[in-house]
C-alpha cells in the first residue's frame, strides 16, 4: 500500500488548502473531538469545511462513536470522494480512519494531528481501530491515510500533561531504531527536529512491514505492558493518559532487557532516567502486576500462549518477538524481577 504524503508545515491552513487545490477536493468532512473543536478548528476554519465533533476522550474509540460518525457522513451527503480529515490526536486519527476505511467501503482521509503524541505516533502507519470491553485497540483495520500533516503550530494548545506524556512515545523511537535521535533528546535539540526524525524513522519501519508482521513490532517496545495497564484504567474508569501508559510498559520491559541481558546496566539507566526526566511521571511504588496482568495474554502480537514483547538490545538498537510465558512473568514478578 502507497505511502502517505508527509507534509511538514508551520502554517497548517495554506497548506491545506494547496493541498486540497492541487488534488481537486471538491467535498471534505473535518472530524474532531471536542477540545480540537475549540482549539485547533479555527486555525482551519477559513476553509469552510463541514464538521463532526464527538466528545473528547479514550472512552470515545467505541461502536457507539463510530455508529454516530456513520449517521452524521451520511446526512451530510458525504460520498466515496468525500475526503475525511481527521483534526486531533490519536484517538481522533485511530476513529476516524476507522470509520473511514467502512463507510461505503471506504473513502479517502488525511490525519492532521493535534496533538505531540498524535504527531510522532498515532497519525502515522496506518493502525486505526476502538477499544472493546476494555480491551485496547482490539476491533480495527489497516489503512494508511492519502496524507499525514505535522505543524508545531498546534502544540501551543496543548497542557502539559499532553507534552510531557507523548515524550514515551519518542523515547521509545529513539531507543529502538534511532541512536541519533536518542543523543539529540538528550541534548535538548530543537523540538521540530526531534518531531521530524521521530516521524521519518517510524515510517521507515512501517514501509518495511505495513501489516506489523515483523520489524515494524519494534515500535511495540513499552506497549505491551502499557496496553495493559491502559486496559485496567479502562476497566475501573479512569483512564490514563496513553503516554503515560507506554512510559510505565517501557521501564517495566526495560527490567526485563536487564535481566536476560539484553542491554547492560549503563544503557539501562540511561534510557530509564531520560524516561524519568522527559516524561516526569512518578511511578515509583507503583505495582499493579496483578491487576494489568489478565489483559497481557489478550495483546494482539501474541501467539502460542506467549506474551511477545519487543526491548532494546542497546540504544537505537532493539529485538522484537522475545516471548515468554505469563506464568514466568508470574514468577520474575514474585523474585522481584519486575
Amino acid at each position: 500500500m502507497q505511502m502517505p504524503e508527509l507534509v511538514f508545515t508551520k502554517t497548517i491552513s495554506e497548506s491545506l488548502n494547496h493541498y486540497c487545490s492541487l488534488n481537486q477536493i471538491k467535498n471534505a468532512i473535518i472530524l474532531c473531538d471536542s477540545n480540537t473543536s475549540v482549539h485547533c478548528l479555527p486555525l482551519i476554519s477559513e476553509l469552510n469545511f463541514k464538521v463532526v465533533a464527538f466528545p473528547a476522550g479514550e472512552v470515545s474509540k467505541s461502536f457507539e462513536q463510530v455508529n454516530f460518525i456513520l449517521n452524521q457522513l451520511i446526512d451530510l451527503n458525504a460520498d466515496r470522494q468525500t475526503l475525511l480529515i481527521n483534526l486531533g490526536g490519536g484517538v481522533v486519527s485511530d476513529l476516524g480512519g476507522f470509520v473511514a476505511s467502512i463507510y461505503k467501503r471506504g473513502i479517502p482521509f488525511i490525519n492532521i494531528p493535534t496533538s505531540l503524541l498524535g504527531m510522532v505516533d498515532a497519525s502515522i502507519g496506518g493502525k486505526t481501530g476502538i477499544d472493546f470491553l476494555n480491551y485496547k485497540n482490539i476491533i480495527g483495520v489497516f489503512n494508511h491515510p492519502k496524507a499525514i500533516f505535522i505543524s508545531s503550530e498546534f502544540l501551543k494548545t496543548l497542557p502539559q500533561d499532553e507534552l510531557k506524556s507523548a515524550w514515551s512515545e519518542i523515547i521509545k523511537t529513539a531507543s529502538i531504531a534511532n541512536i541519533g535521535l536518542f543523543h539529540t533528546i538528550e541534548s535538548n535539540g530543537d523540538l521540530d527536529e526531534v518531531i521530524k526524525e521521530c516521524v521519518l524513522t517510524k515510517s521507515r519501519l512501517v514501509e518495511m512491514d505495513f501489516k506489523d508482521q515483523n520489524i515494524r513490532q519494534l515500535l511495540n517496545f513499552g506497549h505491551t505492558i502499557g496496553h495493559a495497564l491502559e486496559s485496567y484504567h479502562l476497566e475501573i474508569n479512569k483512564p490514563i493518559h496513553h503516554g503515560y501508559a507506554v512510559a510505565y510498559g517501557m521501564l517495566m520491559e526495560l527490567k526485563l532487557a536487564l535481566h536476560i541481558g539484553n542491554i547492560n546496566k549503563i544503557e539501562f539507566n540511561r534510557v530509564s532516567e531520560l524516561i524519568k526526566l522527559k516524561v516526569g511521571y512518578d511511578f515509583s511504588g507503583t505495582d499493579l502486576f496483578d491487576f494489568y496482568s489478565k489483559y497481557l495474554s489478550a495483546d494482539k502480537k501474541n501467539n502460542d500462549s506467549n506474551i511477545s514483547f519487543s526491548l532494546p538490545k542497546s540504544i537505537g538498537n532493539g529485538q522484537y518477538q522475545w516471548k515468554v510465558s505469563l506464568d514466568q512473568l508470574k514468577n520474575w514478578k514474585i523474585e522481584g524481577i519486575i
